[in-house]
């Protein structure tokens, strides 16, 4: 951490310059990054919230003015925007600041935006960092630090036919107390031509980056924090493309190194979850008439649907279609595994060399079973 002291008559303002790794160890911390709405959702620190100095528009015109203009004219227009936003900006970090949080602002470089804001705060009592390289030097910590990190990994990579319910055990496992990464999670994405339905817009790969490599240090931090030795980390089976993010070559390499597992569960049982995965209702349910399908989710299933065509016959999407518009939703998860998915599964799989492979009845089989095998690695 580093101390800047400027002396204006008898104040003293002091300014607290932090860095990356510092930051990623502080615990009780809002960090605040004052970029615009378009750079927020191109990627982030993990766990940041989005409160723009200047929003889409106004850092377009203040763009243009610096680069056509003048560099003096463009900073009083940003000034001029900036300022009638403090009171907004004013009200909600003062929230987090009775929270007793460290505040850290950031922006592109660690330039005007987060030095206007933290050196507004100083000058008026409420004590902030300012990122150092702002949300550039982020990315480069991330860059450099990633593949060292995955060092002290050893991947339990789990496959399975589509619908056997991975991410469901991934998540029982963690709840269990076992480290997991889950990468769809980090995604936003169930890596698959429906794999977007009813999860909103997909994480960019910034963000996806940012997400696996925050839960990797928790999880070395949580279960090696003395560094003697690689950890156990349950992580799902994945192509190097999971919708539109590309898994880092490091990540996919390491990935492929690890202990592959292989579990199959009835079939039945695989249609169930897709059901409740995708349309958000029980094939219970459905059966006994007493729920209703959101149309919205119907809709986003139809359009994704059609990403089918180029797989399947003329006669195979219009019997899924057929099915779908008819309602027979479990009939359409039967067709869709044993023409799409299983044929694609087996073909995938020939690459894989499998130090475990389970058959299991249930759910509580499979979650048992890796729970095991955690033990034996």
């Amino acid at each position: 951490m580093i101390y800047i002291c400027s002396i204006r008559g008898e104040k003293a303002i002091f300014s607290r310059v932090i860095e990356v790794e510092s930051l990623l160890n502080m615990s009780n911390v809002c960090i605040i990054d004052v970029r615009s709405e378009k750079e927020f959702k191109d990627g982030s620190i993990y766990g940041a919230i989005n409160i723009p100095i200047l929003n889409d528009r106004e850092r377009e015109e203040v763009g243009y003015v610096y680069v056509n203009e003048s560099i003096s004219k463009a900073k009083k227009l940003g000034l001029r925007y900036a300022g009638y936003k403090l009171e907004s900006l004013f009200d909600q970090v003062s929230t987090y600041f009775e929270q007793n949080k460290d505040i850290v602002f950031f922006c592109a470089r660690g330039g005007m935006r987060s030095l206007t804001v933290h050196n507004l705060f100083n000058s008026i009592g409420i004590k902030n960092f300012k990122l150092g390289k702002g949300y550039k030097g982020y990315r480069k910590f991330v860059r450099d630090n990633f593949p060292e990190c995955l060092k002290k990994i050893n991947f339990i990579v789990l496959h399975g036919r589509t619908g056997v319910g991975k991410t469901r055990i991934l998540n029982d496992l963690k709840r269990d107390g076992y480290p997991v990464i889950d990468l769809e999670y980090a995604a936003n994405h169930r890596a698959s031509f429906l794999g977007g339905v009813n999860l909103g817009e997909q994480n960019s790969q910034k963000t996806f980056e940012s997400i696996v490599f925050h839960d990797i240090m928790e999880i070395i931090k949580n279960y090696d924090p003395d560094g003697n030795g690689k950890i156990n980390v349950y992580v799902e089976g994945e192509s190097k493309r999971i919708g539109k993010i590309i898994l880092p070559e490091y990540l996919f390499e390491v990935m492929n190194s690890g202990v592959h597992i292989c579990v199959d569960i009835p079939l039945d049982i695989r249609v169930s979850n897709l059901i409740e995965d995708y349309l958000k209702v029980t094939l219970g349910d459905i059966k006994g008439g007493n729920t209703k399908i959101d149309e919205g989710i119907l809709d986003e299933f139809r359009i994704n649907l059609e990403h089918l065509r180029r797989y399947a016959s003329k006669s195979e999407m219009s019997n899924y279609i057929d099915l779908l518009d008819s309602c027979r939703y479990e009939e359409l998860a039967y067709a869709l595994i044993e023409n799409y998915y299983d044929p694609k599964y087996l073909n995938s799989m020939k690459k894989h060399d499998f130090k475990f492979s389970f058959d299991c009845s249930s759910m509580e089989d499979f979650l048992l079973e890796l729970k095991r095998v955690y033990d034996l690695i």
